[in-house]
């Protein structure tokens, strides 16, 4: 009986303690916190975060007058694309300038691209660039939406009705593929898809992901671009979609058509190769080129691979 009561003695010892120490921490914060304190101790100074030697503008300035490999390491363009696309996001009135904004289209520009280049967060390019996150989304912000509008004029087919120079120089397309105006196929990207929806994004491994569906031409142009449906859906699936909705899909002119894979349905105005034939067979030639319904298909994937 002594000892539990002796127990039960220093436990209550201990819980007046503790309230004895946090009764010391509360006077202590008062006294430390307080604005009179502030006044007679004097006012904390506030330390700088982003105080490097190499400001963001000083950065942009050094890659472009450095070694060309560094610019397409950095954004993935030459250095006089980078300054000709600054000087048309300008001229044309795509980004916004300011005379008393900090952030030159130089810098905004080289930040978006290597963000859309290397996957960078917000807080990486701040440390980069030397500008706090808020400036850094500001600025990309508007040069995304330069670069959609600007990409309104310079996404759209071109020279439709005419045969491509690679198709009828090369005898092993001239022959086949002279109404052939471009290739079509969906690609994934990396997506963040709202909450929710996590599930119809994630491909088989584990990725979020989003089917985005392009047409290009035989000079490696985009003509079209149709983003957001989610990675799980079928690439034929997709193309329904783009065909039924309201999505502006440009369809070639009569007569013309767009190569596609074995994924998509042989229709008019689309061309996809033979579905059941081998890679590989007897119908060959002495040179060993297809022939038949193999060479058909043989062709059709290599004008594609465009």
């Amino acid at each position: 009986m002594d000892n539990s009561w002796n127990t039960w003695g220093s436990s209550s010892n201990n819980v007046d303690e503790d309230d004895n120490d946090w009764e010391l921490i509360q006077w202590a914060m008062a006294i430390l916190f307080n604005p009179v304190s502030e006044r007679l101790a004097g006012y904390i100074l506030p330390l700088p975060c982003r105080n490097s030697m190499l400001s963001g503008r000083a950065y942009v300035q050094e890659v472009i007058d450095g070694h060309p490999a560094r610019v397409l390491e950095n954004c993935r363009i030459t250095v006089d694309s980078f300054m000709r696309l600054c000087d048309i996001l300008v001229s044309g009135g795509y980004v916004p300038q300011n005379p008393q904004n900090r952030v030159l289209i130089e810098e905004a520009v080289c930040m978006t691209l290597v963000m859309l280049s290397h996957n960078h967060r917000m807080r990486c390019l701040a440390e980069r660039f030397q500008h706090s996150s808020e400036t850094i989304c500001r600025n990309i912000h508007e040069v995304l939406r330069g670069l959609c509008e600007l990409g309104k004029i310079l996404i759209k087919p071109r020279g439709q009705n005419e045969i491509h120079p690679k198709i009828y120089t090369d005898r092993r397309f001239a022959q086949w593929f002279t109404n052939a105006v471009g290739a079509l196929d969906g690609t994934h990207i990396p997506a963040h898809p709202p909450p929710g929806q996590q599930a119809a994004y994630t491909n088989r491994y584990g990725q979020a992901i989003q089917n985005v569906l392009a047409i290009c031409d035989f000079d490696m142009r985009f003509s079209y671009i149709y983003a957001g449906w989610e990675g799980s859906a079928h690439d034929a699936r997709v193309l329904d979609g783009a065909l039924t909705g309201p999505t502006h899909f440009l369809m070639p002119p009569p007569g013309k058509y767009y190569l596609v894979d074995s994924a998509y349905r042989n229709i008019p105005e689309f061309l996809a190769p033979y579905r059941g034939t081998p890679r590989q067979n007897r119908n060959v030639n002495k040179c060993g080129t297809p022939q038949g319904k193999q060479a058909i298909k043989y062709l059709n994937k290599l004008v594609t691979g465009v």
